[in-house]
């Protein structure tokens, strides 16, 4: 079956070698090789997703609303450069104002097309998103290093957490938090994130529980408490976990959430993806569907442009999917899965197209 299965990768590359070098071929050959006999269904890119005409700025966020649409928390005109930050994390371009444009925007999953936006005027630097079982949704802002609550049915946060324009480590300030991930209990966890390198735990009303984490020491022994740029959270509540993606030392770690023993929360479980494994990983997402975790790693990593992980609970690496044809010009951000597990979605900060859509097929070979 191995040989099969590699004498048929063989001979496709060698037929688009002496054929026109098509997105279609080259989308045929990228099935073949990332893939995997054991895997009854695999992601493909959906290349005409989403509508064109949509005009929207670096992907902060990104998350699946409870009537389903993709909802998308961006920068506008604006992005995160060198010049953005002091030295002392303090945000630099504070007299520009917030970001005039529509900053949270819903989208029809099925065509891709804007259904309604909102969010103008109130933020400086869209980082993460979250929406909870109760519908509420959970933003960070990177230059404010704050956490906001929005209710479904209101446009104004119920709870915001953090001093506006004020990097800090104490109970209830942040430095650059980057992403929340929300128990059905009403528990929140924040990922304090370029600066801390620590996960909080909070209850409903915003009281801190715990935090464990440290940012790592230049030379220093890495542990599995160092977190150099927690970037992205992923509860799996049915196993009570909450997994980190550990951006700068490439890799997935689990610890316990704590949410039927509070007092095991921090506590580590174990490594879902070893050091360098698959590369800086950007953002996981958890399907409870399909009892997997979705996660994104830089594209310098591979030749595939933004480049995406299916993975068991167990630390199997079960599919590896790609965007054809954006290169070095790919910078994955954020992923997010539809609630029936057929979609998931990449937000890129990159130049070329903000979001993308790849989409569960049959597998129709074997290897």
């Amino acid at each position: 079956m191995v040989i099969v299965r590699y004498f048929t990768i063989a001979s496709a590359l060698l037929v688009s070698c002496f054929s026109f070098p098509t997105d279609l071929n080259i989308r045929r050959i990228l099935d073949k090789l990332y893939s995997f006999p054991d895997t009854p269904e695999i992601l493909s890119e959906d290349p005409n997703w989403p509508d064109n005409n949509v005009d929207i700025g670096q992907i902060g966020g990104l998350a699946i609303a409870l009537n389903n649409d993709l909802v998308v928390f961006h920068r506008g005109s604006r992005k995160w450069g060198f010049g953005s930050f002091n030295s002392d994390n303090t945000y630099a371009q504070k007299d520009q104002g917030p970001i005039a444009a529509e900053t949270i925007v819903h989208f029809d999953v099925k065509n891709g097309k804007k259904i309604n936006g909102e969010g103008a005027n109130k933020y400086y630097m869209p980082h993460g998103l979250t929406i909870d079982g109760a519908g509420n949704k959970w933003v960070t802002d990177v230059a404010l290093h704050q956490v906001f609550r929005i209710p479904s049915d209101q446009s104004e946060p119920d709870l915001e957490l953090g001093t506006a324009f004020v990097p800090g480590k104490t109970n209830n300030t942040f430095c650059k938090p980057t992403d929340v991930a929300v128990a059905s209990n009403g528990d929140f966890f924040v990922a304090d994130g370029y600066c801390n390198g620590r996960v909080m735990k909070f209850s409903k009303d915003g009281s801190l529980i715990t935090e464990w984490g440290h940012k790592s020491n230049n030379g220093g022994p890495v542990t599995e408490y160092t977190l150099n740029v927690p970037h992205s959270l992923a509860l799996v509540e049915e196993l009570d976990l909450l997994c980190v993606a550990d951006r700068e030392n490439s890799r997935i770690l689990c610890y316990r959430a704590g949410i039927n023993d509070p007092s095991k929360a921090g506590d580590f479980h174990g490594t879902l993806v070893k050091f360098d494994q698959i590369g800086r990983v950007f953002a996981i997402e958890y399907s409870p569907v399909n009892q997997v975790m979705y996660a994104v790693v830089s594209p310098e990593e591979n030749e595939l442009g933004a480049r995406g992980f299916t993975i068991e609970m167990d630390g199997r690496i079960v599919d590896s999917w790609g965007v054809v044809n954006m290169g070095s010009h790919s910078q994955p951000h954020d992923v997010t899965v539809s609630k029936n597990g057929n979609d998931v979605f990449v937000g890129d900060i990159g130049d070329v197209r903000p979001v993308t859509r790849f989409r569960k097929k049959k597998q129709i070979y074997v290897g």
